[in-house]
Formats: structure tokens, C-alpha cells, sequence
């Protein structure tokens, strides 16, 4: 993070998100703060990337395609078979 830390802000938390984000700190050996900020610039401020690395983790898994027009069929039959 290049920017200086000045602002100061609250949250509440449940006890679940608490204890699973102290968990990770400490396995990452960094704070809570420095967790909830790489969050924020990871979901909020940094949607090009983030797209990038999703387009890049879907190729990456290599999944089975045919055209488009199959596809699509197989799509909307899932979507409708999870509303019946």
C-alpha cells in the first residue's frame, strides 16, 4: 500500500467474522486493519484486476466448452431445473 494510513473508521463485527479474520491475521502475521484494507482495495477499488484475475482463474481451470448455442441451452436448463 503506497498511500499514508490517516483515517480512522469503526466496525462491528459478529463473533464469527472476528474470530475467522483473527485467524487469518495471525497465520498471515499481519493485522486485522491491514486485512479489512487489502479487502477493500481487492473488492471495491480494484475491479479491473480483479476481473483480470477471475478471467485468468477460469482459464486456468480448463473447464469443457462447445459453442455457444449449447451452451446457452445448458445454462438455462440448470437455471431452470434450481427454480422447479
Amino acid at each position: 500500500m503506497d498511500e499514508k494510513i490517516s483515517k480512522r473508521t469503526q466496525i462491528l463485527l459478529t463473533d464469527r467474522q472476528f474470530k475467522k479474520l483473527k485467524e487469518i491475521a495471525d497465520y498471515r502475521e499481519t493485522s486485522m486493519g491491514f486485512l479489512i484494507r487489502e479487502a477493500i482495495d481487492t473488492v471495491y477499488l480494484d475491479k479491473k484486476k480483479n476481473k483480470e484475475k477471475l478471467v485468468e482463474k477460469l482459464i486456468s481451470m480448463n473447464l469443457p466448452v462447445s459453442d455457444w448455442e449449447d451452451m446457452k441451452k445448458e445454462i438455462l436448463e440448470g437455471r431452470f431445473k434450481k427454480l422447479k
